[in-house]
């Protein structure tokens, strides 16, 4: 991992104010409290077996990290690059350095939440020029998260998130 640019992102009081992030975030950070209250999907999508509690551990540890890098517009993690208005996608490494869990663990959970229906994944492998020391090309993988209505309808908070989708 190279260093770090910069000290992680925290919601800023700008972004409490917005009704959308401020309820997400309370409920989103506690999470294995509301374990059964909201996110109900979450738990049965292993059949009749109940989702560990380690899943909902890590939605709490990343819940601010997720809600600082998401578009209100299109639920993506991502952002408008302002020098040339094109839409970049925020890295999974960059998000669990942040949040201060591994990133593997992270991909983990949103797989979990891709298998609840609670994200859409699109996944695109990138061949590099470059070579390992093995003679093969590297790989970079971009993956591109949207959070579905569905996540937001189980969490509670439909209909504030169609007026804020309405309002962005």
């Amino acid at each position: 991992m190279p260093a770090r640019y910069a000290a992680p992102r925290h919601l800023s009081e700008q972004q409490l104010k917005n009704p959308l992030i401020r309820s997400a975030y309370e409920r989103l950070s506690n999470m294995d409290s509301y374990r059964g209250q909201y996110l109900r999907r979450l738990d049965g999508v292993h059949g009749d077996r109940r989702t560990r509690r380690e899943k909902f551990l890590a939605i709490e540890r990343v819940a601010e990290q997720l809600l600082v890098r998401l578009d209100l517009a299109t639920s993506v993690l991502g952002y408008i690059d302002p020098d040339n208005g094109r839409y970049v996608l925020n890295t999974q490494c960059g998000i669990a350095e942040d949040a201060g869990i591994s990133a593997p663990a992270l991909c983990r959970l949103m797989k979990t939440l891709d298998d609840a229906g609670y994200v859409y994944r699109r996944i695109e492998r990138i061949r590099l020029d470059e070579k390992d020391d093995n003679g093969l090309h590297l790989v970079r993988t971009r993956v591109l998260i949207r959070f579905t209505k569905l996540f937001w309808k189980d969490l509670g908070l439909a209909y504030v998130h169609e007026r804020v989708q309405k309002s962005a």
